[in-house]
């Protein structure tokens, strides 16, 4: 009686083991036949891929072939996907991969605390999800999660999870000044990559360029850095670190830095944010499209286009923003009113050498453009040494802008 017992046991786990390798399978075909009901696009002629970031995520459907009328399918159905994951209807979702879907009833009631954005994108279309919540962002981790494992071979995550979520200044030593947090101080200290650093952008910044990089921009950036560069769209009310203003930091940063940042992303050391990575994305005329369009927005030279919201860049609110920044750190007891001065004079003169000379204030160009303007007498050696002492003082304290 015993081994009549041992021996049904063994079939029960053989039944089981093998009930269970043949689940997975049946469960794909499954949500595949379910998916064609609820999305219009072919999915054996596109690939979802999903990234998970230290604040949410990105979701990205694109076509393997490049059809026009499936990208065209896909960039309708996002849309509308993110227009009622906004609202708190995982309803679609639900009906393909059931209604105990991984991370669904969490999503589904937190959507108020889900900030979700979407943007054409080359090849198909993209959904941005971010939030401050840590339990809401595991939620949708494990949303992804689960759509990559029903999709089979028709999904995949792009990159593990980051180690470190990138909420909470605790974790990160993240001062919380003007700019939210110390994104400044790294760019400005960031060593560019030697792939990187001797580049510089070869694409002239000619109407035919920037046209270029305003449909890039429109299509892939506005989402998050908002229309004008300002880092207020509507992908980026939840980000931490916050989104870069863009179109004031493209005319202080190299062109190296820039075409780096936006090729590699923001997501691994040293910036930790949760800019996704574009080189697989755009080529490389396409990103130096987009440093030109973004450097003209910041110089004033064209007029952002209104598709996401945000303001845009004004040098007479940047001024404004500036001696804000200086006040804060006199009442912190951090400068007096006679180095305040001086660095509003010497920062007004550096801009209008930016301007002429088409040079960067990021990593060392900074004392070549003081000892240039020192040569010129347009300031004196004092001064030059007393505004680099101020601003990296200022970079350090996470005030700068």
């Amino acid at each position: 009686m015993p081994m009549e017992r041992k021996g049904i046991l063994l079939l029960l786990v053989v039944w089981i083991a093998v009930g269970c390798a043949t689940a997975k399978p049946d469960r794909q075909e499954q949500v595949a036949e379910t998916g064609a009901e609820v999305m219009p696009f072919d999915l054996d002629r596109t690939t979802h891929i999903f990234e998970k970031l230290g604040n949410g995520g990105l979701q990205q459907v694109l076509s393997d072939d490049g059809d026009g009328e499936q990208i065209a399918l896909i960039r309708l159905h996002l849309a509308e996907e993110a227009e009622r994951f906004s609202q708190g209807d995982f309803h679609d979702p639900a009906m393909i991969h059931g209604e105990d879907m991984a991370g669904l009833h969490e999503l589904t009631m937190g959507a108020d605390k889900l900030t979700i954005a979407y943007s054409d994108m080359e090849g198909g279309g993209q959904i941005l999800y971010a939030a401050e919540d840590e339990e809401l962002v595991a939620a949708l981790h494990a949303w992804f999660d689960q759509q990559v494992a029903d999709h089979g071979a028709h999904a995949e995550m792009k990159s593990p999870e980051q180690a470190d979520t990138v909420t909470g200044q605790a974790n990160m030593g993240m001062g919380m000044g003007m700019m939210g947090n110390n994104s400044m101080r790294v760019a400005h200290h960031a060593i560019i990559p030697e792939t990187y650093a001797s580049l510089s952008n070869p694409i002239t910044a000619d109407a035919d360029s920037l046209e270029r990089g305003a449909a890039i921009y429109v299509a892939s950036c506005a989402v998050c850095h908002g229309d004008g560069g300002m880092g207020d769209g509507p992908g980026a009310a939840n980000l931490d670190p916050s989104v870069s203003p863009i179109a004031h930091t493209s005319q202080m940063m190299s062109d190296a830095y820039l075409f780096w940042r936006i090729s590699e992303g923001g997501q691994g050391d040293p910036l930790q944010s949760a800019m996704p990575t574009w080189k697989g994305t755009l080529d490389e005329q396409a990103r130096w499209d987009v440093i030109n369009y973004v450097q003209a927005i910041g110089r004033g030279e064209v007029e952002p286009q209104q598709t996401m919201g945000g303001a845009a860049f004004d040098p007479a609110v940047e001024q404004q923003n500036r001696q804000e920044m200086l006040a804060e750190a006199m009442k912190a007891g951090l400068v007096d009113q006679s180095e305040a001065d001086n660095f509003e004079l010497v920062h007004t003169a550096l801009d209008a050498l930016m301007a002429e000379t088409g040079l960067r204030m990021q990593g060392n160009n900074l004392p070549a453009l003081l000892s240039i303007l020192v040569e010129r007498t347009t300031i004196t050696q004092t001064q030059a040494d007393t505004f680099t002492a101020v601003h990296d003082m200022l970079i350090e304290a996470g005030l700068m802008r």
